[in-house]
């Protein structure tokens, strides 16, 4: 099984903190930020051994910003 590395760059940190402050301040609920930001932590971590199962974004703009083989995943509070 191939293993992947994984980086955070400091945009990714710092949305990651705007999201979790919206739903805790804004909503009114830090457990739902707790839960869900390491949700999202969790999913992207796990791309380590699963990338390939994403299908490659083919979004000009999204090939432009992140380059050819950037895929998308989705992510909700349930996964």
């Amino acid at each position: 099984m191939k293993k992947y590395r994984i980086f955070f760059k400091p945009e990714a940190k710092t949305d990651i903190d705007t999201l979790y402050f919206y739903i805790a301040g804004e909503l009114m609920s830090l457990k739902i930020a707790d839960n869900y930001i390491e949700g999202i932590i969790e999913k992207i971590e796990s791309l380590i051994f699963t990338v390939e199962i994403y299908a490659i974004n083919h979004l000009e703009y999204i090939q432009k910003l992140y380059g050819p083989g950037a895929r998308t995943i989705i992510y909700n509070i349930e996964n």
